[in-house]
């Protein structure tokens, strides 16, 4: 299972799909996903990329088989971009084409604002770009402080996962 051992007491699991040329270098493309998903989201992407480019998928952190911070861990954008960043570092990639599903394209966004000379091109796919005053993030909020992960998993979930999926 490759995992990156990052600072922070970070283990982040990735994906590393590379089909190319092994003679020739390859840009990487690295797919970051949105809020409750992980790197399998990205999965039927990976035959149409792979072949041109060296294909990242992570599970940031929290997610997937990532590890999950202590209580009292401050969440940032700022956070989540560092850890694209520290990524990058270990597996010594030094620019990307970096594209963002959701929160994921909002995350991708500070990483642009943060570290634009690691970028070759930042693609955003139905990512807001703050989420102050956004009233589906705000009722989000709400339900999962009075009621709970549960019940938001419960209320969004049909837009995430397979029909019919056991998500308990």
């Amino acid at each position: 299972m490759p995992i990156a051992q990052l600072p922070g007491n970070l283990r982040l699991y990735y994906e590393d799909d590379n089909f190319t040329d092994p003679w020739a270098p390859a840009e990487t493309v690295i797919l970051h996903h949105g809020n409750a998903k992980n790197s399998q989201l990205w999965y039927a992407w990976v035959p149409r990329l792979a072949g041109e480019f060296r294909v990242i998928r992570l599970d940031a952190r929290g997610f997937g088989k990532s590890s999950i911070p202590e209580p009292g861990y401050a969440w940032s954008l700022e956070g989540f971009a560092t850890d694209l960043a520290n990524l990058m570092d270990y597996l010594e990639i030094e620019k990307a084409h970096v594209v963002g599903e959701t929160i994921g394209g909002t995350i991708a966004l500070q990483f642009a604002y943060q570290f634009p000379q690691r970028l070759h091109t930042l693609t955003t796919c139905t990512s807001p770009y703050k989420f102050r005053g956004i009233p589906t993030y705000l009722e989000y909020h709400n339900l999962v402080q009075e009621k709970g992960v549960e019940a938001w998993v419960r209320q969004t979930a049909d837009r995430r996962l397979e029909p019919g999926s056991d998500f308990r």
